[in-house]
């Protein structure tokens, strides 16, 4: 039997209410997906609930639990208003979880401005499933067992328009179908959540070698059966499935960067200009992937010309334009002492790379090997060299020794396990051993971290400097204006006083201002006027100077 609470209120009377469905059954029908207005007429008209003196407030979970599901009546939820929408859905949830079902979002009521003022919550098993693909000759695969009996179950608030918070105006508590009890409501997919602690806990078995159905077990026992876990055994096979592409794809990509290193040193690439000296030069500097773009570039540097040139006190600016082309023109600044070059598109600043009028440059100036400028560290072949000197005695690649001293002592833990299992004895001690080192060890990480307060940091106490093989920063060609990194948008510049440059008021209501009795034009004294072209004066200058620079 359904249960309606509610007084009249004429302040929610004239609103203008809107229905938006959230189910996510949005493919089963459902009495309630096609319950017509007449079945809300009286709740539009409900209003607030008029609040007794033993009302009570649930503000989090913390008064949901207090709450007592043994013989929860009608009477009973009458005097519970809620502080939010999200703590009514999660008392109904606890309280489903408890009864031996589970919750999903029904119809939502929103006004004109689109605020909800209404929202119902429906048993997962509420509505049918859709006759759609339910012909066994249709389908290859079993099918699953029906869930959905049409159970009208649920629970309706409403927010209180003057306390702003939510009230139960509908709560069915009869349900048309059996309720799971303690143990198996937790296997419901509502209840089945994986922490973050569990992730981590499967991940360090999983590298550790344990099978996932011990860990699982592990789990069970520790957390006081199957049914207490959280999740189910299928939920642990899709994360460790998950945690095994991971490692798949790295070690794919690890891969991959040894086949391309391998391929980048050994030989030789077959030259295809005919600026086969700078072709040459870059191929014995850039990685293989690297040289086949930079050639590319080399390729449409033929098709640019110089059209003039500007002599400075330390090298020269090019003006470089395309072979009859539409009159574009790029500015190519070259430095002789160092040699440097820059180009007004700015390419190499957001590529890494040399543009094609840096390299046209270079072939009217009759370079015939490639600058170290125009070299990136990291898309040289030599960018590792730094890091292999450092692990002279092992793998080429940094992250490799401690992986394999990773793997080494899982390995001695997985083999001690298996021999101290089975003995009580030997088994407690070596987890004293163990728990001893670990404490040991983290004493000695929280002194290394002092470095923060005034310490060396690991990188300066062991000698190995750092090496800058990262992505370079990117440089916005376009749309950044006058400020690179952008001008927070609250951000609002004050309007100054256009005669002494004081914030707080404008030149008509200046002190520094004489007007004529008769509304003339605005006089100023000598030293005054005199005054105002000089800070003005000054201040135009600094804006050219800041555009310029």
């Amino acid at each position: 039997m359904e249960g309606e609470l509610s007084c009249e209120n004429p302040e929610v009377t004239n609103l203008d209410l809107e229905t938006d469905d959230v189910s996510d059954g949005s493919n089963m029908s459902s009495p309630e997906h096609d319950s017509n207005s007449n079945e809300y007429g009286s709740e539009h008209d409900a209003g607030s609930y008029t609040a007794e003196e033993d009302t009570v407030v649930i503000r989090d979970m913390a008064d949901i639990k207090k709450i007592s599901v043994e013989n929860f009546h009608l009477t009973d939820i009458s005097k519970y208003e809620f502080a939010s929408l999200d703590v009514a859905y999660k008392f109904y949830c606890w309280f489903a979880k408890m009864s031996g079902f589970s919750v999903r979002k029904g119809h939502v009521i929103r006004n004109r401005e689109r605020h909800v003022l209404q929202q119902t919550f429906l048993c997962s098993r509420e509505g049918f499933r859709h006759s759609q693909g339910l012909n066994p000759e249709e389908r290859q695969r079993q099918q699953k067992n029906i869930t959905r009996c049409g159970c009208m179950a649920k629970c309706r608030v409403h927010i209180d328009i003057r306390s702003r918070r939510w009230y139960v105006t509908v709560f069915e508590f009869e349900h048309n179908h059996e309720l799971l009890n303690g143990t198996m409501c937790g296997f419901l997919p509502a209840y089945r959540k994986m922490a973050q602690g569990d992730i981590d806990e499967i991940e360090r078995n999983r590298t550790a070698g344990i099978r996932p159905y011990q860990v699982y077990g592990s789990m069970a026992n520790a957390s006081g059966g199957f049914h207490k876990v959280g999740f189910v055994k299928k939920d642990l096979y899709n994360q460790v499935g998950k945690q095994r592409k991971e490692v798949y794809s790295d070690t794919c990509r690890a891969v991959r960067e040894i086949e391309a290193d391998f391929q980048s040193n050994y030989g030789e690439p077959v030259l295809q200009t005919s600026m086969r000296s700078i072709e040459k030069s870059a191929a014995k500097q850039f990685t293989k992937e690297i040289f086949l773009l930079f050639r590319s570039i080399l390729k449409n540097a033929v098709l640019l010309r110089i059209t003039g040139s500007v002599e400075l006190s330390t090298g020269y600016i090019f003006n470089v334009s395309k072979y009859c082309g539409d009159g574009s023109e790029w500015y190519v600044t070259f430095c002789e002492e160092p040699i440097d070059f820059k180009c007004s598109c700015l390419r190499m600043e957001s590529l890494g790379l040399p543009c094609d009028h840096i390299l046209a440059t270079m072939l009217y100036l009759d370079f015939d090997q490639l600058p170290e400028c125009l070299v990136l560290p990291r898309w040289s072949k030599y960018a590792k060299d730094s890091i292999r000197d450092t692990y002279a005695s092992g793998s080429l690649y940094w992250d490799a020794q401690p992986a394999a001293r990773f793997s080494a002592i899982v390995q001695m833990c997985k083999v001690a396990a298996e021999l101290v299992f089975n003995d009580l004895e030997e088994y407690n001690h070596i987890v004293d051993i163990l728990g001893g080192e670990i404490r040991r060890l983290k004493i000695k990480r929280n002194d290394q971290s002092g470095h923060q307060s005034g310490e060396l940091s690991p990188v300066l106490q062991t000698g190995i400097e750092e090496v800058d093989i990262l992505n370079p920063d990117v440089v916005r060609t376009k749309g950044c204006g006058a400020m690179p990194n952008g001008t927070p948008s609250n951000h609002r510049s004050h309007r100054s006083c256009g005669v002494c440059r004081v914030v707080g008021h404008n030149k008509r209501s200046c002190p520094h201002v004489h007007t004529t009795p008769l509304g003339g034009d605005t006089q100023y004294s000598a030293s005054e006027s005199r005054h105002y072209y000089d800070d003005s004066y000054e201040f135009v200058d600094q804006s050219v100077s800041e555009m310029l620079y």
